[in-house]
């Protein structure tokens, strides 16, 4: 599959429903406003797609 389903907000209900749609094999493009929050997800997601670092950002 390869469907984008992005995410703005990797909290507590965001990152669940990230790692959810990351197990069903989509592409997560995220945004998070607390860098810390945005890496951490970025470090312990499983990333099957080509250039993981494109699909996160974090200011």
């Amino acid at each position: 599959m390869n469907t984008n389903v992005g995410l703005i907000g990797l909290g507590a209900m965001g990152n669940g429903m990230a790692r959810s749609l990351l197990r069903a094999v989509y592409n997560v493009p995220a945004f998070d406003v607390r860098p810390e929050i945005a890496q951490a997800f970025a470090k312990t997601a499983v990333w099957l797609g080509p250039h993981r670092s494109s699909w996160l950002q974090a200011t």
